[in-house]
């Protein structure tokens, strides 16, 4: 039986994975400024924003939340997503920095995953056992809002690879 952390790891991996066959998925020439209205966002957004969650996620499980209100914080992201110009990019930018995540992840022992840590959206600190599990559900939210962009162009396949 796997441990949490592998487990964690190895639903990450397959949710990473699954977002970009999505994301490619897209006609390119709606992968970056298309979104279906207001203020939606893109597939490119979506995909650039899971791509550099890793280090914020990589962060909290190390005791060092980053502070999102930050002016400096906002510029260095800022920055980041600017690089990341397709979805292409972004791709292999998530591959890099979830194998660092990942690294992380498998550095935690048991006992760390009882100690608690924060996040911006919780007031009370979470333990770390939940918080391994945060990047997979945030991919798994993002794979929706793609798909779903997908059957917003006509495309009722299930793309699997």
């Amino acid at each position: 039986m796997p441990s949490l952390q592998q487990q964690a790891i190895k639903m990450t991996r397959e949710a990473i994975n699954s977002l970009f066959v999505s994301a490619k998925h897209v006609p390119a020439d709606k992968q970056t400024n298309w979104v279906p209205m207001g203020a939606a966002r893109t597939t490119l957004s979506q995909a650039v924003e899971v791509a550099l969650s890793a280090y914020f996620f990589a962060g909290v499980l190390q005791g060092k939340t980053p502070d999102i209100s930050d002016p400096d914080f906002q510029a260095k992201r800022a920055a980041a997503e600017a690089a990341l110009s397709s979805v292409e990019l972004a791709h292999e930018a998530a591959l890099k920095n979830y194998d660092m995540l990942y690294s992380v992840i498998e550095s935690l022992s048991d006992a760390d995953l009882d100690s608690t840590a924060m996040v911006p959206w919780s007031p009370v600190p979470l333990a770390k056992s939940d918080i391994i599990f945060f990047p997979y559900w945030n991919t798994v939210y993002h794979i929706g809002q793609i798909n779903y962009i997908q059957l917003l162009l006509g495309d009722t396949e299930m793309h699997m690879s």
